[in-house]
């Protein structure tokens, strides 16, 4: 009970002592928080009154201002008007002087010419020659409009004349044109009706096995396993216009289990070939397809996931670069291409990758301008020129498939109709090359068939890529 008690006492005891330092506490902030505020009162009160100053001299200062440019003007204004006033009265006064002196001049030559008979026979004889003249004015004149009604009637006779020769010729020639029309549309139309028929009649008499599905699974199925050339050529090609006419077929070749796709097993038996020549058509052939597969937008990605794709690319670039202008220039075809897919556009844009593309079109075009050489040394003695090889081109087809149609038939190839020597001539070289579906008519071609152009666009092609980006 004590402890308890003296506890409370304590505790009362701390109660009072707190309230007291609190007391004291806030008396001394109180003091030290109104000298403060009193301090800064002043500095305020200060500061107005500098400030109120220093407006009430401006606005001093500028009404002194307004009120010496007010009496400027109005010193000016009547300064102006004095010298106006004296400048009126001196022109006046001269004035008046003038017309008296001139005046007084006139009434005296007036009176010494008065009785001149010779002024008065002068008189006459102007007025005579004023008279004829006028005559002779009046003469010219109505020659002058009856030559120019002659002219324009004869005008008129000859440009109806001319004009009447002008419609018969005209109308003669249109015949002419319009029959030549007729009968070429005739033509036309005869030969899209036979084919028509003919369609109509290999429709009817087709089986199931020869649609372009079929005869795409078929070919990727026994590709590997044919053994003959002429066999796998066929094949091969069978792929190409299979991809080039069917958009199921371009998916079928992008379709398979765990990165084994058709498109890659191309890819790797392409690495396999040599440079003999059917192994070179072979090549090409697999490029036409792997270029038509990547035009579609649907399997773009799919190619660009294929494994080793870029280096079996520039392998092959590498090996027939010399032997195979087409196969080089359809490989940098497909590179182009396939950039448009930011993978392989990343891929390609790598210092390494960079530095084997520029290198390729530094030793392409070391080439192309030493054989440019070399034939403008040639050109100077005939007899020195070698003979003419006998072998045959690679796949002389390849070049009029180069450009973009829209309808062919199984393993054969169209011409296309090519422009004159003046037409090509007259265009530029364009570094862009075909990049929508193949079954769809472009302008551009499929590839550049010069070497030096096709690495040259892909190069450029990369680096607009990379200023996009």
């Amino acid at each position: 009970w004590r402890a308890r008690q003296e506890s409370r006492r304590q505790q009362a005891r701390y109660i009072r002592l707190r309230s007291a330092a609190v007391t004291v506490q806030a008396w001394w902030r109180a003091r030290q928080a109104r000298a403060m505020f009193k301090v800064k009162v002043g500095a305020v009160i200060v500061m107005q009154k500098w400030v109120r100053g220093w407006l009430a001299r401006r606005f001093v200062e500028r009404k002194k201002s307004a009120l010496v440019a007010l009496q400027k003007a109005i010193r000016r204004l009547a300064m102006a008007k004095r010298c106006r006033k004296e400048f009126l009265e001196s022109r006046r006064i001269v004035t008046g002087l003038q017309a008296r002196s001139r005046g007084l001049l006139a009434r005296r030559q007036f009176l010494r010419m008065q009785d001149d008979k010779e002024y008065r026979e002068q008189l006459r004889r102007e007025a005579m020659a004023r008279e004829e003249v006028r005559r002779q004015q009046a003469a010219k004149t109505i020659t002058q409009v009856m030559r120019v009604v002659v002219e324009r009637r004869r005008f008129i006779r000859v440009k109806r004349a001319a004009t009447t020769i002008q419609k018969y010729w005209r109308g003669h020639w249109h015949r002419n044109v319009e029959m030549a029309k007729w009968t070429s549309l005739a033509n036309r139309l005869s030969v899209i009706s036979e084919i028509r028929l003919r369609l109509e009649e290999a429709n009817a008499a087709a089986k199931p096995e020869d649609s372009l599905g079929a005869r795409t699974a078929s070919a990727i199925d026994y590709i590997f396993a044919i053994k003959d050339v002429a066999q796998l050529i066929c094949a091969v090609k069978t792929l190409d216009v299979s991809t080039r006419l069917s958009i199921d077929c371009c998916m079928k070749m992008t379709e398979g289990l765990s990165g084994v796709t058709p498109v890659a097993q191309l890819v790797s038996f392409m690495t396999r070939c040599n440079r003999s020549v059917p192994h070179m058509e072979v090549v090409s052939t697999i490029l036409d397809t792997l270029l038509n597969v990547s035009r579609v937008v649907l399997t773009r990605e799919a190619m660009a996931i294929v494994p080793n794709l870029l280096p079996d690319l520039f392998q092959t670039m590498l090996v027939y670069r010399d032997s195979g202008a087409e196969i080089f220039s359809k490989c940098c075809a497909l590179l182009q291409v396939l950039s448009m897919s930011p993978l392989v556009s990343d891929q390609l844009s790598q210092p390494d990758n960079a530095k084997k593309l520029a290198s390729y079109e530094t030793v392409v075009t070391k080439k192309r301008k030493l054989k440019e050489e070399n034939q403008r040394r040639r050109s100077f003695n005939v007899s020195s020129l070698p003979a003419p090889s006998a072998r045959k081109p690679l796949r002389p087809a390849n070049s009029q498939l180069n450009r973009t149609s829209s309808t062919m038939g199984l393993n054969t190839t169209m011409t296309m109709p090519t422009s004159t020597s003046s037409q090509s001539k007259q265009r530029k070289a364009s570094t862009g090359v075909a990049t929508g579906p193949p079954w769809c008519h472009q302008t551009k071609p499929r590839f550049h068939e010069d070497p030096v152009l096709a690495i040259t666009a892909l190069n450029k092609a990369l680096g607009q890529n990379q200023a996009k980006r």
